[in-house]
């Protein structure tokens, strides 16, 4: 009966240990999410600059060489090359703002209402009953039995009914 016990006991704190070190993964991906988010917005400001002085260049260069003649075709190729690669670095890092704040809602337990699917229905199934995220609903009924919980991961707040993607398409 003691043996019976004391494996009960062991089973329950490896269980405590096992949901704390994923609590603490969650913790740690929210924070790497939120890096993520601050970096990619940084590098979309820095290429927004880039591209408008970029754009200015080749619009110098096109100028300079249609109608005074003193650019060479390579100068005006190698400036439309480099506004082009600009805008694809840009591209590149609104996608990486769109994973990170997909990383920020799953690792919050937020993603389904973040893409506007909380009460909709699959086949005639509840979307929330798949068990793929732990929704807003289960996340603070975990909150409200266990006290000791760490507080609520940075996930950005999800506003009205505007799109997660508003730069998409």
């Amino acid at each position: 009966m003691e043996a019976a016990r004391r494996a009960a006991e062991d089973a329950l704190a490896a269980a405590k240990a096992r949901l704390d070190k994923v609590r603490q993964t969650a913790s740690l991906d929210a924070l790497d999410a939120g890096t993520a988010m601050t970096n990619a917005r940084q590098l979309i400001a820095s290429a927004n600059t880039q591209t408008k002085l970029l754009d200015q260049t080749r619009a110098l260069y096109r100028s300079q060489y249609f109608d005074l003649g003193t650019r060479n075709l390579n100068d005006l190729l190698d400036a439309e090359e480099d506004y082009y690669n600009a805008l694809i670095e840009r591209s590149d890092s609104e996608r990486d703002l769109d994973i990170a704040l997909l990383q920020c809602h799953l690792t919050g337990g937020t993603l389904r209402s973040a893409l506007g699917l909380s009460n909709v229905t699959l086949y005639g199934y509840p979307i929330d009953s798949f068990g793929v995220d732990v929704g807003e609903e289960a996340a603070a009924s975990e909150k409200a039995e266990e006290p000791s919980q760490p507080g609520s991961l940075p996930v950005p707040p999800v506003t009205g009914k505007e799109p997660l993607f508003a730069n998409a398409g």
